[in-house]
């Protein structure tokens, strides 16, 4: 008995799995002899699944069929059984709907969708459906003009207002949609996050500058009207920092932090904000008005270090400053730390200071001594401790103490070996192996690096991997590449001259070697630090001219069009790069900051 049973269900799961792979190969068919463009074929299938499960899939197939074939009839037929299946679902009526405004029976699609209309307006949640309804079967004119009477009708419910924002927001249309907006932030303050989520995509698009336009205009009507709402302000300044326009956004937050009394907070976002955009001055402004709060408001210890720290940004550009400006900044971090004092909250002042004394004002021992000190400080944290110690160690390798700057790094790497100061130690032990010309060692530190750390580091083991590898493996000699290591030590400690006895060695001693193309880029970089722009152009075309299909061509081009750009105002010789690497280098890393501003110099 019990083996007939489980022979029962075994025959009744085969029968089961057998109709349900029929089912797969008859969606499949019917989908083939779709795309195909047999419709009877596919509506025979179609007509068939659907008779069985009455899903929306099956039926939308099945009508599509039949309209493609001009049998409206038959349409209809099974759009009235469905709605007789679901007559609360206003999809279907819609898709009636449809079949009768394509088949010009006028009375018909109008009576009907009056009652929908008419039946979908008695609730509010009735008013949601029918306008998903709408969209779902690309009733788009309908639909504005239901959600419009769906507003009037019920003015405090925002799920209407919502479906009128994102429904403008796909249509593009800017003027209704910043209507929508206003009305509903009006009542309905706690949905600006929202409005931000939906403009968010459209603003990133530098074409919709209209929108931008006809939102702030209606805003600052908006404020005129209302000058004590400040969810309307807040949407300006968010609006004007999406534009960039950091002045006019410091303007705002500044005004909100005043009403609010809230000691500067707007305005500590904007400069961190501006500042992550090198907009310098305008962060100096936002970061200086924090700090006249006074020293016992709640932002002032921040905005103080991030003053020193535009100062310093602003100042070293990719070029040595002139070394009285150099020393202008250090004595702004001395007087920050007599004012605020040397603790655990303030390491990164000291650390910054050490880099500019050891780095640029020959200063070396005076910043080792105060990066010791700042380790014994009590309280200071983990990850402070990690970056102090990699200062440390980085001044100890300018100072040319090699011995000592690897004892450090490796003691970080062991340290912090999960996370990015611990790889970038283990980096910095691969570089000092390539700097003593251990190129087979510096290659397996580099391997580990490569696999196991983040895109910025992996990518910077990958250049120095392969720098190694090209010109030690497959060259018998590594002498070039010995020399072009000593010169990358001394271009680190910022000794260009006899960073450049080596480069010129490998050019007299080498002629032709591999490397060439390398130490063109390396002096050309040496250059722009020295602020020698001359020799830095005569590099970079050397680069483009002699070496235009190797790996720096391309970044030779960029940096030669930033310098025409930026620097020299040449607009012409500018536009000349930035079309060379869109059209001779289209994978290059640059190919995409160069075609964006190819475009805006090309309109002006």
């Amino acid at each position: 008995m019990k083996i007939k049973i489980f022979t029962i269900i075994i025959l009744f799961a085969i029968c089961k799995f057998v109709v349900a792979q029929d089912k797969v190969q008859d969606n499949q068919l019917a989908l083939l002899y779709y795309s195909k463009g047999e419709f009877a074929k596919a509506a025979e299938i179609y007509e068939s699944l659907f008779s069985q499960s009455h899903s929306q899939i099956h039926f939308d197939y099945v009508i599509d069929c039949f309209k493609k074939l001009s049998q409206y009839s038959k349409a209809e037929i099974i759009t009235k059984q469905q709605i007789s299946l679901y007559p609360k679902n206003y999809y279907y009526q819609l898709v009636l709907y449809t079949l009768y405004d394509e088949q010009n029976k006028t009375k018909e699609s109008q009576d009907l969708l009056s009652k929908q209309i008419k039946k979908a307006l008695r609730t509010k949640f009735d008013c949601v459906e029918f306008a998903d309804a709408c969209i779902q079967t690309k009733q788009l004119d309908i639909v504005q003009q239901f959600l419009d009477q769906a507003v009037k009708k019920y003015p405090d419910y925002v799920p209407l207002y919502k479906k009128q924002i994102a429904l403008y927001s796909t249509l593009l249309q800017y003027e209704k949609l910043s209507n929508a907006i206003i009305n509903l932030l009006e009542d309905n303050p706690l949905e600006l996050e929202f409005v931000k989520q939906q403009l968010q995509g459209l603003l990133i698009d530098q074409s919709q500058s209209k929108l931008q336009e006809i939102l702030l205009e209606r805003i600052y009507a908006k404020i005129d009207e209302n000058p004590g709402n400040i969810e309307y302000n807040e949407l300006l300044l968010w609006l004007y920092i999406q534009e960039k326009a950091f002045k006019k956004a410091f303007v705002i937050a500044r005004s909100l932090d005043i009403r609010l009394q809230s000691f500067g907070e707007q305005v500590q976002n904007v400069g961190q904000i501006a500042f992550s955009n090198d907009e310098y001055a305008v962060a100096t402004e936002c970061f200086t008005f924090v700090v006249q709060q006074g020293a016992d408001k709640p932002y002032y210890m921040a905005a103080v270090k991030m003053m020193l720290e535009t100062a310093y940004a602003s100042l070293f550009t990719g070029t040595i400053p002139e070394k009285q400006a150099i020393e202008s900044i250090e004595k702004e971090y001395i007087q920050v730390l007599h004012d605020i004092g040397e603790h655990h909250n303030t390491t990164d002042v000291i650390r910054n200071l050490a880099h500019i004394q050891g780095m640029y004002l020959n200063k070396s021992t005076e910043a080792i001594q105060r990066l010791t000190n700042a380790l014994q400080i009590p309280g200071i944290s983990y990850v402070e401790r990690g970056l102090c110690s990699m200062e440390l160690a980085d001044m100890y390798l300018f100072s040319n103490d090699i011995w000592s700057a690897n004892l450090l790094y490796a003691k970080i790497a062991l340290d912090y070996k999960n996370n990015d100061i611990g790889h970038k130690a283990r980096f910095k032990q691969a570089q000092i192996a390539y700097y003593n010309s251990q190129f087979e060692y510096a290659q397996a530190l580099l391997d580990i690096l490569k696999a196991s750390t983040t895109k910025l580091i992996a990518n910077d083991a990958f250049e120095l991997s392969q720098l190694i590898s090209e010109n030690s493996i497959m060259d018998t000699s590594t002498k070039a590449l010995e020399y072009f290591s000593k010169a990358d030590l001394y271009l680190f400690q910022n000794n260009s001259t006899n960073a450049f006895i080596y480069l010129d060695s490998i050019t007299i001693v080498f002629p032709g070697h591999s490397l060439e193309d390398d130490v063109l880029m390396r002096k050309a970089l040496a250059s722009q630090k020295t602020k020698d722009t001359t020799s830095m152009i005569e590099y970079l075309l050397q680069i483009t001219q002699r070496f235009s299909y190797d790996v720096y061509a391309d970044n030779a081009h960029f940096m030669l069009a930033e310098y025409y750009d930026f620097t020299a105002k040449d607009s012409e010789k500018a536009q000349l790069h930035y079309k060379t690497i869109v059209t001779e280098y289209p994978s290059s890393y640059y190919s995409i900051p160069a075609r964006k501003r190819y475009r805006e110099i090309h309109k002006l």
